[in-house]
């Protein structure tokens, strides 16, 4: 203890003070929590007095002598399909083996216990999925502390029940994670639970400290958008605790000299730059040439060639029209209807047209006119004349001149739509303003020849023979030309005097000193922050001194001399108490994370292989159980053990071995075994019989949905007197009541239990009583010393048993519906009964 108490006079001095505090009172409150962040504070910041050299008295040599036994589970609700009459209960404080079939709730109590105790590989508790009542999950729990009888009413969402922490359970679940995982071990001497109180008060602080450190927000005032990018923004984003108050003087002080100065350089940055105003110039310009553009083009198209050109080609048209009407006439002159010609007949006649070829008269061309063609419009029958004039009408539409006229027309309006109109008065002023032209004369004569150029194009459109005359032009264009090239000629020179213009820097300066001036405004803002920023460094500091890295190393140090050796020594000795000491795993310390040492199961010599890798599931099965046993048996105190079929996947030689080694541990602790398995049953109460140790059997059915409900001990195990008696006294007298309707359950079920259990009996009383207990279906060894009673038996006894055995065998075995075996009457029953009866008291007299 003198090393231990060198390492704490190294610590600091609040560590000092935690330990101290725990040996005296071995838990800390809120009020020494307070005393210890304090000193830590203190101590970070090299506030702390020298109070002397502390001396520290560690004594955990004492142990506890502290027993628990489980006694009963009762009211039990919500907690799986679990739904029993009756309490489950534990009677014996040595060995209880809890038998059930598939189905029976055997898992439902195990995951239950799980929950009660604090099991770390408790998993979901699930209510009855196939039952939609509600209620908190919950059940009453009566136990043994220290010879105290406590009932408690447990309910899930309040934890486990702290009593009951030292409770263990093995099941499949543990067993695999002692092979395939780290694991903590889970006995802990005094002194390593000592550190593991230093390791949680260290944490504590750190959380605490933590929670001061994300108290204080920053209430530092937002900086604008704008001035994100000057120096000043830089330095008011990088204070620190460090920043002094001269410097907050220097950066921050706002003077009537700096007002006039921003005033100033305002004035100068907020006047037109000689760039912006050749931007403008160029713009102009561009505006300006555009609008010659148009001019020009209007000129053009509007010209007197044009107009004489489209002159002369609507004479062409009128010409062609002349000749298409006279042929019009020739073909239409007797046509009483008007109108025949025109654009509105033309189209009736085309959609005639699509309907006749694509609909009417698919495979002929338009106009039908065969032997049975009627009219596509009037579904008329056509007479020759009709048919005739049908035929003359597609003649003039597909005529040559019909379909020069047509061309004609579309190029006349093509060559008109491609003309743009003039601009207006209203149109004109806007470019006016756009381009800067404030010469009202230049605006006048402009808009006077505009005037006459959309006189012209009006006239273009109405066909006017004879043109207006547009004012003199070539004047207007060279005005407008000249003015193009004034503008880019100040536009060139303004970009000259834009490169010695220093305006930008002039911008940057005016930004700093608009940054000042808005943080002047801030300075108790930035006080208040600095004084935010020196208290949460002086927290950062102290939250360094709460690491707990420290601790766990020390106590990784410690568990080896005191857990690690101890805890493989123990290891070896389950693996040779089982009878897997040839298999060639060792258990290893892996490491130690805050505290905690864990510890892993590894194959001997191979350390690039798992053992789930390896070793077959019997082999795994028992290795997981040797490290069970050997990591609980550690515990001081002898809490009750709890197995969920502990042999599964083990062969003959190590299910005797497990069997033996929880007799041996239910010597000096309560040890739980559930199982479906009655060759474990056998063998335990052998064992335990051979060990003069008391045993409990109980059975749970499902029987009437009633899950998890405890009944007598399963037939396999009791003496066959006694199940002969239960059958033919209570079994049969219920039998009876149902038969004539005094109970609600059918009386086919109760009839059937009864045949079946009759069965088992049979063979209870060949094993028990015919062969003398010779032989066992679920014992190894033969008894060969009772082979002498063997010399009773007769034909007839062999004759009768079989003829028994096959009568109640029908009863048990599967039947088709079409031929189904009916149940015999309680009569019949009663009568065969007492066969068996008269047989087994004729054959004990012997």
């Amino acid at each position: 203890m003198n090393n231990l108490n060198n390492w704490f006079r190294d610590r600091y001095a609040w560590i000092q003070l935690a330990a101290i505090k725990l040996i005296e009172k071995n838990n800390l409150d809120d009020d020494d929590y307070k005393e210890l962040e304090d000193i830590c504070i203190k101590e970070a910041n090299d506030e702390l007095e020298n109070d002397g050299e502390r001396r520290f008295n560690f004594n955990f040599n004492h142990s506890s002598k502290e027993t628990i036994k489980l006694n009963s589970l009762d009211d039990i609700n919500g907690i799986n399909a679990l739904s029993p009459r009756n309490p489950l209960k534990f009677d014996s404080d040595k060995l209880s083996i809890i038998y059930g079939r598939n189905g029976s709730g055997k898992s439902g109590y195990v995951r239950l216990l799980k929950h009660l105790t604090g099991s770390r590989l408790a998993g979901p508790l699930l209510s009855n999925v196939f039952d939609n009542s509600e209620g908190k999950q919950s059940c009453t729990v009566t136990y043994t502390i220290d010879k105290e009888i406590k009932t408690v009413k447990w309910i899930k969402e309040n934890g486990h029940i702290k009593d009951l922490s030292n409770v263990d359970i093995y099941d499949s679940n543990s067993g695999n994670v002692y092979i395939s995982e780290e694991n903590e071990a889970t006995y802990e001497p005094p002194l390593l639970g000592f550190f593991d109180k230093l390791i949680a008060s260290s944490e504590n602080l750190t959380d605490s400290i933590n929670g001061k450190i994300e108290s204080k927000i920053s209430q530092k005032p937002r900086l604008p958008e704008d001035y994100i990018d000057t120096n000043l923004a830089k330095w008011y984003d990088q204070l620190s605790h460090n920043t002094e108050l001269e410097t907050i003087k220097s950066k921050v002080e706002w003077s009537k000299e700096d007002e006039k100065e921003l005033s100033k350089l305002r004035e100068r940055v907020n006047s037109e730059s000689p760039k912006e105003k050749a931007e403008k110039f160029f713009k102009r310009r561009k505006r300006l040439d555009v609008l010659i553009k148009q001019t020009i083009e209007h000129v053009r198209e509007l010209s007197d060639a044009n107009h004489s050109k489209i002159a002369k080609l609507r004479e062409t048209l009128g010409n062609k029209k002349e000749a298409a009407d006279a042929a019009a006439n020739d073909i239409f002159s007797t046509i009483p209807l008007p109108g025949i010609e025109s654009k509105v007949w033309e189209q009736l006649w085309e959609k005639a047209r699509e309907y006749s070829e694509k609909v009417a008269y698919l495979s002929h061309k338009f106009p039908f006119t065969g032997e049975e063609a009627k009219c596509v419009l009037c579904q008329q029958p056509l007479s020759d004349n009709a048919k005739a004039r049908l035929k003359s009408f597609e003649t003039f539409v597909k005529g040559e001149l019909k379909k020069e006229v047509n061309e004609l027309e579309k190029k006349i309006n093509k060559i008109i739509e491609s003309y743009n109109e003039p601009a207006n008065e209203e149109q004109l002023n806007t470019i006016f303003d756009a381009i800067g032209v404030d010469d009202n004369e230049v605006r006048e004569s402009t808009l006077s020849f505009y005037e006459s150029l959309r006189v012209r194009y009006q006239e273009f459109i109405n066909e006017k023979e004879e043109l207006t005359e547009t004012s003199s032009r070539w004047n207007l264009l060279g005005s407008a030309r000249k003015l193009s090239h004034s503008y880019y000629i100040k536009a060139s020179q303004l970009l000259i005097d834009a490169e010695e213009d220093n305006r930008q820097v002039l911008k940057d300066v005016l930004k700093e000193l608009e940054t000042k001036k808005w943080l002047s405004g801030q300075k108790e803002a930035i006080k208040n922050e600095i004084t935010r920023l020196s208290e949460v460094k002086s927290l950062e500091q102290a939250k360094k001194l709460t690491n707990s890295l420290a601790f766990s190393k020390k106590k990784g140090k410690l568990a080896e001399e005191l857990i690690t050796q101890a805890y493989i020594k123990r290891f070896n000795e389950e693996l040779s108490n089982l009878g897997a000491d040839n298999i060639r795993v060792i258990l290893d310390k892996e490491r130690v994370q805050k505290g905690r040492v864990l510890h892993r199961i590894k194959l001997d010599g191979l350390n690039d292989r798992s053992p789930d890798e390896i070793l077959s599931e019997g082999e795994k099965r028992i290795v997981s159980i040797a490290a069970f046993i050997a990591d609980v048996t550690g515990k001081q105190i002898p809490a009750p053990f709890i197995f969920d079929d502990p042999i599964t996947s083990l062969d003959e030689d190590y299910e005797e071995a497990v069997v033996d080694r929880l007799v041996d541990l239910a010597q000096d602790r309560q040890v739980i075994v559930f199982t479906h398995r009655v060759a474990l049953i056998v063998k335990l109460r052998d064992s335990a019989k051979q060990n003069k140790l008391n045993s409990n059997l109980l059975s749970i059915t499902n029987n009437g949905g009633n899950t998890g409900d405890p009944t007598s001990s399963p037939i396999y195990v009791r003496k066959p007197k006694s199940v002969l008696n239960e059958l033919s006294d209570q079994r049969l007298a219920l039998a009876k009541k149902a038969f004539i309707g005094e109970v609600d359950i059918p009386y086919d079920i109760i009839a059937k239990s009864i045949c079946s259990d009759t069965r088992i009996l049979i063979e209870r009383l060949i094993e028990e009583v015919m062969l003398g207990d010779v032989v066992h279906r679920f014992r190894r060894e033969v008894h060969t010393k009772k082979i002498g009673r063997l010399s009773q038996i007769k034909d007839s006894d062999c004759a009768f048993i079989d003829q028994m055995m096959t009568k109640f065998s029908k009863y048990e075995h599967s039947q088709p519906r079409s031929s189904s075996v009916p149940m015999p009457t309680p009569h019949e029953l009663e009568s065969e009964l007492m066969k068996l009866k008269d047989w087994y008291d004729d054959f004990t007299r012997r």
